[in-house]
């Protein structure tokens, strides 16, 4: 009877302290995984957060240096009449030209003495301005002003200097109101659920994402948004990531980026912040926390499921077979579930290639991103046809990165992928590999990143800034540029040098005006880009002078024909000009073999010869040495 109770009470301490320890380790892995997912969720909230304001600080930089270059262009461009003192009003055609080819709200453009005329026509004194001041001393500007002259109202301003004879005659400069500026700066993020906003160095907001208030939801007046200043706001609140409010201050006072979290009357944010390089203002980017709370909340409920699930299976085949161990294992349900939610938590594609298994798996952003499902799910058949999807231009570097695969443990490449539609998207792919016990690759994982906007938007601000803004043909650098390069490259053939220069242009616009002189300058670039081949470089030197590079011309006989026949293009552009007698040009020419002259020699002498064709009296052309 003893052993009977005896072996009873074993059993029920079995049947009790079994599950007792399933429902305390279930109970404990709970909480453990709840600190992990909430630990790794703030980790890729910070780091997601931080990768957008530094892209954005990126995009800000080049959008502000490609507004900049177009100012400077202008400038050049407009330098020496200014400096002789001509009428400001005469420049207002161009300004206006530029404001609808730009952002600008206005284009503006001052003497020394801080009077001058905007694009719109109205006169205006700047005098008084800090940038104006600032731009006289041979500076660029980029500033926000509280109240502008014409438009009582907030604007930023870019200005530079016109320098003429390195001296400062007058400045030019753009104005943008509150909405062109805010996509110029890029403050928009994480599909507008952040809080983005710059801030100058005294704390005060410069321009912020919207009107909600970077510390509560409530909504404020413009006005009041502007008013407050974030640094004092901060104050009282309490930073809670590591940082201190001084520490905090010393990276804001030193320009260095940095990130935390801060809770103020009962509300969280996650905070980044980098520094733009400009007038000390830095770029603060915010996310409630409720919005990153309800992506965690998601994963910890679908965990707490699965840990449920598998408490209460195991707890019924300890009851019912005491010796029969469970057939899933519990933790890799977890792991796999959390992998499914967090790889669907960023906008990225993410890519599982399984090379034992032959299988490719894609997160379910795939066909977002693409607008079509994907065709290949195995890695041989991706293998075989990749080609068919990615640009003839950009398969090298594909043919690289997947050579490398066998001896790189990681690897990245940006290309241009063709969808089934025909249209190309700039893609960057980047890999890892994951290898087994016994050492060899496994798998690879890896993901794309849709960067067609950045890609093409950073094409545009370098065109812009390579091209002369009236005629549309390679600036004086750009031009000079690639002649160097060409030059240095060689080649089969003679390079011929053009310095080309409208005669008695300035008759023109004094006998019918400027506009009309600028369109001539139009007619006369695009009828020269249609006569030249596409593999001829072709510049406008400033004014009404123009360069181009003949690149392996068969002989000189052959140089002599296309010389005459540019003579003769000349002598129709009146014609499609609607003017009076004729337009001619005279040109110097230079002739270097097989690239053995620099350019600065090439340049003397087609100068050289265009003095001596201006001297036989123009309307033709003379070749050095010829």
């Amino acid at each position: 009877m003893v052993n009977l109770k005896k072996y009873a009470a074993r059993d029920i301490c079995r049947i009790i302290g079994v599950p007792s320890v399933i429902a305390l380790a279930a109970f404990v892995s709970m909480l453990i995984f709840s600190v992990e997912v909430t630990h790794q969720t703030e980790e890729n909230t910070f780091s997601m957060l931080m990768d957008s304001a530094k892209q954005q600080v990126m995009l800000f930089d080049v959008s502000i240096e490609g507004q900049v270059n177009m100012l400077s262009t202008l400038a050049d461009s407009i330098a020496k009449p200014v400096g002789e003192g001509r009428d400001l009003r005469e420049f207002i055609p161009r300004l206006e030209v530029m404001k609808y080819s730009s952002n600008f709200t206005n284009v503006g453009i001052t003497g020394k003495d801080g009077e001058g005329y905007i694009s719109s026509g109205h006169h205006i004194d700047i005098a008084d301005r800090g940038y104006f001041q600032k731009s006289m001393l041979f500076q660029t500007v980029v500033e926000k002003v509280k109240l502008g002259k014409v438009i009582k109202t907030p604007i930023f301003i870019i200005s530079v200097p016109i320098v003429d004879n390195d001296r400062v005659v007058g400045i030019l400069f753009g104005s943008y109101d509150f909405s062109q500026f805010k996509s110029i700066a890029k403050i928009d993020a994480f599909k507008g659920s952040s809080y983005c906003f710059i801030v100058d160095s005294d704390g005060d907001i410069v321009i912020g994402t919207d009107k909600r208030h970077f510390f509560t939801d409530g909504k404020l007046a413009e006005e009041s948004l502007y008013s407050v200043n974030f640094l004092d706001e901060l104050k009282n609140g309490t930073i809670d990531r590591r940082d201190s409010f001084d520490k905090f201050m010393n990276n804001f006072k030193s320009e260095r980026g940095g990130m935390f979290g801060y809770s103020f009357g009962g509300s969280r944010r996650y905070a980044v912040y980098q520094p733009l390089g400009i007038n000390g203002w830095v770029l603060f980017n915010m996310i409630d926390a409720s919005s990153v709370d309800a992506r965690k909340n998601k994963i910890l409920y679908s965990a707490f499921v699965v840990i449920g699930i598998v408490a209460l299976c195991s707890l019924f085949l300890v009851f019912c077979i005491y010796r029969l161990n469970a057939e899933k294992n519990r933790e890799l349900r977890e792991s796999e579930e959390l992998y499914r939610v967090v790889e669907n938590f960023t906008n990225m594609v993410i890519f599982d290639m399984s090379i034992k298994n032959d299988t490719i798996r894609y997160n379910e952003n795939f066909e977002e991103m693409f607008g079509y499902k994907p065709r290949f799910f195995k890695f041989s058949e991706l293998v075989e046809n990749y080609a068919a999807i990615v640009y003839e231009d950009d398969l090298p570097m594909i043919d690289k990165m997947l050579n490398a695969i066998p001896v790189a443990e990681c690897g990245s490449a940006e290309f241009r992928c063709i969808s089934p539609f025909g249209y190309c998207i700039w893609m960057r792919i980047e890999y890892n590999k994951l290898h087994g016990e016994d050492g060899q690759v496994q798998r690879i994982v890896g993901r794309l990143t849709n960067i067609d906007d950045e890609k093409k938007k950073f094409q545009r601000l370098r065109l812009a800034a390579e091209r002369d803004s009236l005629t549309g043909l390679l600036n004086r650098k750009t031009a000079e540029g690639q002649i160097r390069a060409a030059l240095a490259g060689g080649g089969a053939g003679l390079h011929a040098l053009f310095i080309i220069d409208v005669d008695d242009f300035k008759s023109i616009n004094d006998g019918f005006g400027h506009i009309e002189g600028d369109r001539v300058l139009m007619v006369i670039a695009k009828a020269m880009e249609e006569f030249f081949r596409g593999s001829d470089i072709i510049g406008r030197l400033g004014g009404d002078e123009f360069v181009v590079l003949l690149k392996d011309i068969p002989s000189i006989d052959v140089l002599k024909t296309r010389a005459a026949g540019l003579r003769a293009l000349f002598s129709k552009i009146g014609g499609s000009c609607s003017l009076p007698g004729h337009i001619s040009a005279s040109f110097g020419v230079s002739v270097a073999s097989g690239g053995r002259k620099s350019f600065d020699e090439l340049y003397r002498e087609a100068d050289e010869a265009l003095y001596r064709a201006k001297a036989e009296g123009k309307n033709g052309y003379h070749i050095y040495g010829g």
